[in-house]
């Protein structure tokens, strides 16, 4: 039975419901309209748009194999492993000779070390990045909302834009409300 796009706003098939402005239809199959790049249609199985510099996109081919898919990642005007392959400055590079870092690639053992704006710093978990661009020691000064606030993170947590002591009753509820443990509940737990 032969249906036109035009024609039909809803086409009930099972469970599912087709409307015209979303599908179109191909001998009685209904078909999602094709992805669209720099105002062309590609297909999204075996391209990726990508930004290829300078704001400017293009759909590129896809030359990885089919168990790197799930970590395919544009780099430039390639597509890489993510898993494998890191990206500076639209080159791609093998993760195990260095880390990106103030657009830069820097010899440096990207298990031990991290980039936070131009800085590289040591991975650790008393170190965190915040807001892109500050190494934060969580033992002196905690990242809340992307500013730095001078209270230490081992008796401090971030609560919405401010610090909260970690002893005593008060408990973040959700991303920043602040609640009496003792004779409150937070229904976000």
């Amino acid at each position: 039975m032969p249906f036109s796009s035009s024609s039909v706003q809803l086409l009930l098939a099972g469970l599912l419901v087709f409307h015209s402005a979303l599908h179109h239809f191909c001998d009685a199959q209904a078909a999602m309209p094709a992805p669209m790049c720099a105002g062309n249609t590609y297909d999204p199985f075996t391209m990726m748009c990508c930004d290829t510099g300078g704001g400017q996109f293009e759909a590129v081919q896809i030359e990885l194999p089919p168990e790197a898919l799930l970590f395919a990642k544009c780099c430039g005007d390639m597509v890489v492993d993510n898993s494998t392959s890191g990206c500076c400055m639209q080159e791609p590079f093998p993760l195990s000779e260095g880390v990106c870092c103030g657009g830069e690639l820097q010899p440096a053992d990207p298990t031990v070390m991290e980039c936070c704006g131009d800085a590289l710093f040591e991975k650790s978990p008393m170190a965190a990045c915040c807001g892109g661009h500050t190494v934060v020691d969580l033992t002196e000064e905690i990242c809340c909302a992307n500013r730095v606030i001078q209270v230490p993170g081992t008796t401090h947590t971030c609560c919405g834009m401010g610090a909260l002591p970690m002893a005593g009753a008060e408990r973040c509820c959700g991303p920043r409300s602040v609640y009496d443990s003792t004779s409150q509940s937070c229904c976000d737990e």
